[in-house]
């Protein structure tokens, strides 16, 4: 029985983008995704699950019915903020030691923005993107020495878009 459908995007070397439409499969205790092929192995590519909460790497392995795809344990967990606008969405993230939060301006202004640690003006140059413009991302990765802080960030060209980043265990 299948319980739900998702999409998995895959990054080729050449930077296309080519999905895989997998299903879920439980098994040994375990919620698995198998792949219509395995074509993700044989051509060495790096494969994730990815929800509103983030991306998660998968490792695709071979079991006797084919291959599958399956979580990788102690996995690093990449977290999406979008730059829409002149908001950070979602505002406020939750994340782990290790895990990466990405900030992508996706929407089509005409304008520019960052991603800068602390609070306006000047930040606490923990993080800083630099000038993103419509398309461009920057990512962060947060430390086992993060966890149980907050980093509150904001945009330095608009010091009204503010977000928060939380560390947990």
């Amino acid at each position: 029985m299948v319980r739900f459908v998702t999409i998995i995007s895959v990054a080729l070397s050449m930077a296309a983008v080519a999905a895989f439409v997998v299903t879920a499969a439980p098994g040994a205790g375990r919620s698995a995704l198998a792949l219509d092929t395995g074509a993700a192995t044989r051509l060495g590519l790096n494969v994730s699950r990815c929800t509103a909460q983030g991306c998660a790497p998968l490792q695709v392995v071979r079991q006797a019915d084919g291959w599958v795809a399956v979580a990788r344990e102690g996995a690093t967990v990449i977290k999406t903020v979008s730059i829409v606008d002149f908001a950070f969405s979602p505002m406020t993230v939750t994340v782990r030691a290790g895990d990466t939060v990405t900030w992508t301006y996706v929407s089509a202004g005409h304008t520019v923005h960052t991603t800068t640690s602390g609070r306006p003006p000047t930040g606490n140059h923990i993080w800083d993107s630099g000038i993103l413009n419509p398309g461009q991302s920057f990512s962060h990765t947060f430390t086992a020495a993060d966890v149980g802080k907050r980093f509150p960030y904001f945009c330095k060209i608009h010091p009204f878009m503010t977000g928060l980043i939380k560390v947990h265990r």
